[in-house]
């Protein structure tokens, strides 16, 4: 008796899988795969070389220009002599008070004084040919107030050469810190009147000569006084000013002549102000700083 093998049953879910033979396309491609991973892989690094290379450029480049602001800032500033050989060679102020022999009350022309290193000088009246200085002081000082003892927050020196016909006037800051004759530290030169008043009354205008003598090294021949209502008569007193500004000056917080508030608007343009909107366009101080008021 035969037998005959039953066959298998090759159904589609019962037959084995025989994985492909390897292709030579498929080997090539994943390698250019691998190439191009590798190429992107460098140039990411590449990239970030860069941008920290960029980024320690930029350190340095501050880190430099830092210093070369602190540099230029601490070296001592050029000095360009503005005056003339006999007025640099000036002697120094001298405060007449208590000093023997003259008595500054009725110190003549021709009398002798003596110097602190003991040097004689000879004192002279004004030539008429050499320059004349003023000294121009403008008070803090409101309507009734009396006497001197205040802030002079203007300072200007009027300089005029009668041989040129020619006159020069300098701005000083208020808030400029200087050596005031008598005081050990640095003051605010707008104080030098108030101060001198206040220690001998009747002095503070010499002090204040004084102090612009010794910082500046030029004489001051002179000097003149005035508070806020002076400014007003004097302007008034010209028919008024004419200014002319290329911006809008909106104060709301102007100080009155009582410690109060005025506000004070002035369209740009050209205008003619009488002597209030004067003392006003000098005295507002919002918007800009004390070197652009002077």
């Amino acid at each position: 008796m035969s037998v005959t093998p039953e066959m298998p049953n090759n159904t589609p879910s019962e037959r084995p899988i025989i994985p492909p033979p390897p292709s030579n396309l498929r080997a090539s491609a994943a390698r250019q795969r691998s190439r191009k991973r590798a190429v992107r892989g460098t140039n990411q690094d590449w990239a970030w070389v860069i941008v920290a290379g960029a980024l320690l450029m930029i350190v340095f480049l501050i880190g430099a220009s830092i210093i070369f602001l602190l540099q230029t800032t601490t070296t001592a500033p050029t000095v360009i002599p503005t005056a003339t050989l006999d007025v640099a060679m000036l002697p120094p102020a001298v405060d007449l008070r208590g000093r023997s022999p003259v008595n500054p009350a009725n110190a003549q022309t021709g009398d002798i004084i003596l110097l602190n290193d003991g040097t004689p000088l000879e004192l002279k009246a004004w030539d008429g040919t050499s320059r004349f200085t003023i000294l121009l002081m403008g008070m803090d000082r409101r309507p009734n107030a009396q006497g001197y003892a205040f802030l002079t927050d203007t300072l200007m020196l009027i300089s005029i050469d009668p041989t040129t016909y020619s006159i020069g006037v300098l701005s000083i800051p208020r808030d400029l810190y200087v050596q005031i004759p008598g005081y050990a530290s640095p003051q605010r030169i707008n104080t030098a009147l108030a101060l001198g008043e206040t220690r001998a009354p009747g002095t503070g205008a010499t002090l204040a000569m004084q102090t612009i003598q010794n910082n500046l090294g030029m004489r001051v021949n002179e000097y003149v006084l005035v508070d806020f209502q002076t400014v007003i008569d004097v302007v008034n007193a010209v028919g008024g000013i004419t200014i002319t500004t290329d911006y809008i000056i909106n104060d709301r917080t102007y100080p009155d002549m009582n410690y109060g508030y005025d506000p004070f608007y002035l369209p740009a343009g050209t205008h003619t102000l009488d002597g209030i909107n004067a003392l006003k366009f000098a005295r507002t101080r919002h918007g800009d700083s004390d070197i652009e008021r002077t």
